[in-house]
């Protein structure tokens, strides 16, 4: 439990966008707001994906927490949950990255490019771009586009999985990063 609960913590950082030590809704509006400024989408589009972000952040990070997880509160919650019910907390995990993927897939082709996958890293407050060539390189195919299911299945192995022996993408990237 130890290694998921670095790994966590890892993740809260990530998802503290501002970087003041909480994640609360400035971190959706931050996020949101340098998505859609980075992909240059305007009116429609851009409230539409930013509707889709704020759901996604109110319904996986922030929920019922009046706006407001502190680190202690988000480790509690994931713990909680995944000590409950090990599958039904992976298949939170699975649906939870497969709407985000789908926030990220702006192409709607069911793959990630890597303007795609830079611009997502970006709006997450994390710019550091050799290690966000170097991860985007770990996933890809070979044709420089990652496959949907691929970044999904690793992302749902950083915050499920307890074998430390397994190569962990995510938590490279975030580990030389955050």
């Amino acid at each position: 439990m130890d290694y998921l609960t670095m790994k966590w913590k890892m993740w809260y950082k990530f998802l503290d966008v501002n970087n003041d030590g909480k994640m609360s809704t400035a971190d959706t509006e931050e996020s949101r707001n340098k998505f859609t400024g980075l992909h240059h989408l305007v009116d429609d589009k851009a409230d539409s994906l930013g509707s889709y972000m704020d759901k996604w952040w109110n319904t996986y990070v922030l929920p019922a927490s009046g706006g407001e997880v502190s680190k202690d509160e988000f480790l509690s919650r994931l713990s909680a949950s995944y000590n409950k019910d090990k599958t039904a907390f992976k298949m939170k995990m699975e649906k939870c990255f497969q709407v985000m993927s789908n926030i990220i897939d702006t192409n709607k082709d069911r793959s990630i490019d890597f303007k795609e996958f830079q611009i997502a890293f970006y709006a997450f407050g994390f710019n550091k771009p050799k290690v966000i060539r170097k991860a985007f390189k770990e996933f890809n195919d070979g044709n420089m586009v990652m496959r949907y299911r691929d970044i999904v299945s690793a992302w749902v192995q950083f915050v499920t999985d307890e074998d430390r022996s397994k190569p962990d993408y995510v938590q490279e990237a975030l580990k030389s990063g955050v």
